[in-house]
């Protein structure tokens, strides 16, 4: 979507299922500088967000602006983004159109497919591309009403202000892609906790968008079960991989087929983009993020596998600061989606 400009100064507030992670961004002219950042683990993760502990919930929000480091973020205004498994995303094709036209038509054309009744949903949408035959390619995006009033209570509720509110594709792109890879085609593999979000984009714009309903969270548990340890133990597979040769084969063998399912709908991904954009039907690179993406040989799978370029997410790639280099890789790929949201002018 085009930028905007806010007017009140914001940080990135990102909700996720076991976590919730925050950012705040100073800019100095057209530099940007990370200032502040948290991570702050969900009570219940088990249960879905709006099933939640609201209490405990609203606190842990307070927690990650009262913690976030080096120091404490200093504004009450909020930039979120809603979880991709909730939210519908489509890219629709319409003639030429007055903006007036265009409110009336969009959520007309969208109702068509979407799995929510339009009054029971928020749209919001963006015109990405003006044909050469002068049609409009339209990014939609539909949310229900009940989750978004839901953000907006809980952020309420712990002092603070919404915003803005977007689909975390857009909030990534913003932190990982630079000027140079604005001008290509990039796919953007999100691994979260319960979902994995496949994302392409072309000169800056989103083309195809899908969601896979696994996460790093079902390679915890394999790993779990497959060593006999607890889950928590699990977390460090990493680390365990690096230490023991044996340790790492056994890690890997339980990993491989979970991997499969993702390689092929990335596969699925790329052919259906290749079908939209045939002026530039390949994909120059593969950028993986999110907590799930620095899980043992995952990288060096999808490369293999897809046989395109495939790098970890370098968040701080647009960024300056001291605080860019204190944070681990680990941490780091989980705040991208804060950090994204954060750079929101």
């Amino acid at each position: 979507m085009p930028e905007q400009t806010l007017s009140k100064p914001i940080f990135g507030l990102d909700i996720g299922s076991y976590s919730i992670k925050a950012a705040e961004v100073k800019f100095h002219g057209n530099e940007a500088e990370l200032v502040a950042a948290s991570i702050v683990d969900l009570p219940e993760p088990e249960k879905s967000l709006t099933k939640k502990n609201r209490q405990a919930l609203v606190g842990s929000i307070k927690k990650a602006v009262e913690l976030s480091k080096p120091h404490r973020i200093d504004t009450v205004y909020v930039a979120s983004a809603l979880p991709e498994s909730k939210v519908y995303t489509d890219i629709i094709t319409l003639p030429h159109l007055e903006a007036e036209e265009l409110k009336t038509a969009v959520p007309f054309e969208a109702a068509k497919h979407m799995p929510l009744a339009p009054k029971e949903t928020y749209i919001d949408f963006s015109i990405i591309e003006i044909t050469k035959n002068k049609k409009l390619e339209i990014l939609v995006v539909g949310a229900s009403r009940e989750l978004v009033d839901f953000y907006r209570s809980i952020i309420g509720a712990a002092g603070l202000e919404l915003i803005h509110l977007e689909i975390k594709p857009i909030a990534a792109a913003r932190a990982l892609l630079n000027e140079e890879m604005k001008r290509q085609a990039i796919l953007i593999l999100d691994v979260g906790a319960n979902n994995s979000s496949i994302t392409i984009f072309l000169e800056g714009n989103i083309v195809v968008a899908t969601t896979v309903f696994s996460g790093g969270e079902s390679y915890v548990q394999a790993v779990a079960k497959e060593l006999k340890i607890d889950r928590n133990k699990a977390l460090s597979m990493t680390d365990m991989a690096a230490k023991s040769e044996d340790v790492k084969n056994k890690i890997l063998r339980v990993l491989f087929p979970l991997f499969d399912d993702l390689v092929a709908k990335i596969q699925k991904a790329i052919a259906f983009y290749a079908t939209k954009k045939p002026r530039k039907p390949t994909i120059d690179k593969i950028i993986m993020t999110g907590g799930g993406s620095i899980t043992p040989g995952f990288q060096e799978y999808i490369k293999q596998n897809v046989g395109i370029e495939t790098t970890i997410a370098n968040p701080f790639i647009n960024l300056r600061g001291e605080v860019v280099q204190k944070i681990p890789q680990a941490e780091a790929c989980s705040i991208v989606t804060a950090i994204g949201l954060a750079l929101k002018r």
